[in-house]
C-alpha cells in the first residue's frame, strides 16, 4: 500500500468514527479478545438474583380497593353527585380519571343513559357538555322536552382508557344505573347506544330501536326507548333519519 493510500485509508476510519461518536457511541470494539460463543456469566452472587419461588406480580401487591355495596349507595340524587364528584367507589367510578357527575334533578321528566362520559365531560366534571350531549338535548326537545326536564348519566362516570366497558361490569353498572332512575324517578329513559341498550333491556339494539320497553324500578315501571348514540350520528350524520325513525314512537 503506498503512503496516499494508507492516508485515505486513515482518513475514511477517522470519518467513521467521528459519525457514531456524534451518534453517541464511545467505543466501537474492545482490546480483549472476546470468544462470542461462550455464555456470559451472570456476575451477580445467587443471593441477588430474583427468586421464581418468592416474587409476586404487581397486581397482587397492590390490591384493589372494592366498589361500596348497595346499601351504601346515597338515597338522594343530590347527595350521589357530590359523592361521585368526590372520587366514591360506586360502579363505574372506578376507571381512572376524573369522575364525570349526573346531571340533572329529581323528578326530571327524562333520563338521558349511555356508556361511559365524553371527554368535554370529564373536563367539566358533569354529563351534559360537549357537542353529543348538545345533539341529545335537541333530540330531547324533538320529542317535546325542555334541557331542564332532562337528567343525563351514563353507566360509567368515568372514563376507561380503552373508551370501552367490560362486559363482566355490566350488570353492576345496570344496578347502578337503576339506583340513579330511583332516586330521579323519571316518565321516560333514552337508551343511547347498544352498550345502555344491553346493560338495562338485555337485548340488542338493533332489535330494540323503536319499541318501548319497561324497565322495573322499585317496584314501578319505566318506559325505555333505545336508538343510537349521538356520537354515532355526529360521525354518521346519514344515520340521523334512522335515529328519528326511532322517536316517531313517543310522538305518535
Amino acid at each position: 500500500m503506498s503512503g496516499n493510500d494508507g492516508e485515505i485509508a486513515e482518513a475514511l476510519v477517522e470519518s467513521y468514527l467521528g459519525w457514531w461518536k456524534e451518534a453517541g457511541i464511545e467505543t466501537l470494539v474492545s482490546e480483549e479478545k472476546a470468544n462470542w460463543l461462550q455464555p456470559k456469566e451472570d456476575a451477580r452472587q445467587p443471593s441477588d438474583l430474583p427468586s421464581m419461588a418468592t416474587s409476586k406480580p404487581k397486581h397482587d401487591e397492590v390490591p384493589e380497593k372494592a366498589l361500596l355495596p348497595a346499601e351504601a349507595w346515597p338515597k338522594n340524587i343530590e347527595v350521589l353527585k357530590e359523592a361521585t364528584r368526590s372520587g366514591a367507589l360506586f360502579p363505574g367510578n372506578q376507571y381512572g380519571g376524573s369522575p364525570v357527575a349526573p346531571n340533572g334533578r329529581e323528578n326530571a321528566k327524562c333520563i338521558i343513559i349511555g356508556d361511559i362520559p365524553e371527554k368535554e365531560e370529564v373536563e367539566n366534571g358533569e354529563f351534559g357538555h360537549g357537542p353529543a350531549a348538545s345533539l341529545s338535548y335537541r333530540i330531547a326537545q324533538s320529542i317535546g322536552l325542555e334541557p331542564e326536564e332532562v337528567a343525563m348519566t351514563a353507566l360509567a362516570t368515568t372514563r376507561p382508557a380503552t373508551a370501552t366497558l367490560p362486559d363482566s361490569d355490566l350488570a353492576a353498572l345496570a344496578d347502578f344505573a337503576r339506583h340513579q332512575i330511583g332516586l330521579i324517578r323519571p316518565k321516560l329513559l333514552l337508551l343511547f347506544g347498544s352498550t345502555a341498550c344491553h346493560a338495562l333491556l338485555g337485548a340488542e339494539m338493533m332489535k330494540m330501536r323503536g319499541v318501548l320497553q319497561d324497565i322495573k324500578v322499585n317496584d314501578e315501571k319505566v318506559a325505555a326507548l333505545t336508538t343510537f348514540h349521538p356520537r354515532t350520528l355526529l360521525a354518521r350524520p346519514q344515520m340521523k333519519a334512522q335515529a328519528w325513525k326511532d322517536l316517531q314512537v313517543l310522538i305518535q
